[in-house]
């Protein structure tokens, strides 16, 4: 019997990101902004503006799959705001803020040493992880410890104003306090704050919505040409989600091709 085994790579999911994208080169397109997608009998137009040639452009397509939030998605896909605005306005998203920072090399203390993943008690915030963890060295000079905060103190909208209006210096401050609780005199060590502030981060599975119509209605595929694969339409924003939307689109593509 083998032994369990670990695969990790030092850059992370951005590993597997190159590995599908080396499978596709000349097929991706990128500078090409989507604002219509729309199911036609045969098939599938989506219009796109390309910023390089100034100009906008069609692909007709048997299928196509959608990776964007529903919030998106009544904007773009024809004919299904009206019919789904009840559906739409169910969907309310958290704000986040992460906060990246750049370590001094750090001493070694007694007790266990530095995690992966080291969660705060008594605090709002996700605590932060070890970004660096999977180098291969033993010995490490500067170090990334990514930190997350949820803004889930009221009402989502208020909350994404509220981040908007607060400095960078607001912020490190917020940061250096909390981490302060579990690392006392840190700051010092710290060389490097960057913040980075997103407005629509991920769904929230409020009461009634995991297994509500609304989220069931929305990630039903259209005219079997148009399927979706965003994390909102499980209810619950986390990467085995994605995965398996992701998966479960792609099997609906290949069944009906």
């Amino acid at each position: 019997m083998r032994e369990p085994a670990v695969l990790t790579w030092p850059e992370g999911n951005n590993f597997l990101a190159r590995k599908l994208k080396a499978s596709y080169e000349g097929k991706i397109r990128t500078n090409s902004l989507v604002y219509s997608i729309e199911p036609i009998e045969s098939g599938v137009h989506i219009d796109y503006f390309d910023p390089i040639t100034n100009s906008s452009k069609r692909i007709k397509a048997k299928k196509c799959i959608v990776c964007t939030p529903q919030f998106v998605n009544k904007r773009i896909i024809k004919n299904r705001a009206v019919k789904y605005e009840n559906a739409y306005d169910q969907f309310s998203y958290s704000p986040w803020m992460i906060a990246n920072l750049t370590m001094k090399p750090l001493d070694e203390r007694n007790g266990r040493p530095l995690s992966w993943d080291n969660v705060f008690y008594n605090s709002e915030s996700l605590g932060y992880v070890n970004a660096t963890h999977q180098l291969p060295q033993q010995v490490f000079g500067a170090r990334n410890l990514t930190y997350y905060l949820p803004l889930t103190g009221g009402d989502s909208k208020a909350e994404r104003v509220k981040a908007a209006s607060l400095t960078h210096e607001d912020w490190c401050k917020l940061v250096i306090a909390d981490m302060e609780k579990v690392h006392p005199g840190i700051e010092p060590l710290i060389a490097e704050i960057n913040v980075t502030l997103w407005g629509h981060s991920m769904v929230q599975p409020l009461p009634g919505f995991l297994f509500g119509e609304p989220r069931k209605e929305l990630a039903q595929s259209i005219d079997n040409s148009i399927h979706f694969a965003h994390t909102d339409i499980a209810g619950i924003s986390i990467f085995e989600e994605a995965f398996y939307q992701g998966i479960n689109a792609a099997e609906k593509v290949i069944e009906n091709l």
